[in-house]
């Protein structure tokens, strides 16, 4: 996308994101609170009930946004904004592992000191979930036209064996380019 002078440039795009600061952090929060940790195969929540409703959980919220929604089968789901039969994705998952010891907070309730943010997910990778899709809705807020669908993409069964995935791309169709902000790993280009 070319930006002349006074138009929304990429700077100015992420100071459009931050204005959504305080939905981002209860939307997060609403997810840590789902503690999706993988469990057995249910028909239907082929990684347990957690996971599930935490895929749920995203969707609705893409969903109360505007954007397209697809959940495929609770093994993975996406919000979209944009046409076209190219697509970009940014891929994250919304299970997380076990909480484990080692806590001083409860683990499923987001809790805030300074500019941190700690609950189970938050890093990995409910909070790149959350920003992904607050970026969707930027771009459909402002009304910044895509030349391709811009897809999230919330897997929910990453953590036990990625064929999370693997079962979504089984009916939808792979993006011509993607990338997952997971965990600390910042950005891993077509992982």
């Amino acid at each position: 996308m070319d930006f002349t002078e006074g138009e929304c440039c990429p700077l100015f795009f992420g100071q459009k994101i931050l204005r959504y600061k305080d939905e981002m952090e209860a939307d997060l929060a609403k997810l840590v609170a789902i503690p999706s940790v993988c469990g057995p195969a249910e028909p239907g929540r082929p990684f347990g009930a957690e996971s599930a409703r935490a895929l749920g959980a995203i969707l609705k919220i893409a969903d109360g946004m505007g954007l397209a929604t697809k959940n495929v089968g609770n093994y993975a789901g996406h919000a979209e904004y944009g046409a076209g039969g190219d697509m970009a994705a940014v891929v994250t998952h919304v299970d997380v592992v076990p909480a484990g010891g080692g806590w001083d907070t409860d683990p499923f309730r987001l809790t805030r000191r300074g500019s941190l943010l700690f609950g189970r997910g938050a890093a990995d990778d409910k909070g790149a979930a959350v920003v992904a899709l607050y970026c969707l809705k930027a771009l459909r807020d402002e009304k910044i036209p895509a030349r391709r669908r811009i897809r999230a993409i919330f897997g929910a069964g990453e953590e036990i064996a990625s064929n999370d995935l693997t079962m979504y791309f089984k009916s939808e169709p792979l993006p011509s380019m993607a990338f997952t902000p997971d965990s600390e790993y910042g950005i891993c280009n077509r992982e």
